[in-house]
């Protein structure tokens, strides 16, 4: 995190799985979340409740953009592999 900046967390999927799983942030700040995809094929990285949906080609990364959240747990996973899923802890 940079002082006075937005929150920023970095996500790596691999083997199926994104890491963390549960990353906790700061509530009533901008976030940044950089997704690294180590697949061989394209993932799509979607919640509902952070209002995102990126896909990512394979072997590449993207950053998301998300609003001040309020304190909560946000859900994300692959679309294109629901098994692959966490959240965000907003604190």
């Amino acid at each position: 995190m940079q002082a006075g900046g937005p929150n920023e967390i970095c996500l790596t999927y691999a083997n199926g799985q994104f890491e963390p799983r549960e990353p906790t942030v700061p509530a009533d700040a901008p976030l940044t979340i950089r997704v690294k995809n180590m697949e061989n094929k394209a993932i799509e990285f979607e919640s509902e409740t952070l209002k995102v949906e990126k896909v990512i080609a394979a072997n590449s990364e993207a950053v998301v953009n998300i609003r001040a959240m309020k304190s909560g747990r946000y859900e994300f996973y692959n679309d294109f592999n629901e098994k692959a899923r966490g959240f965000v802890n907003v604190q």
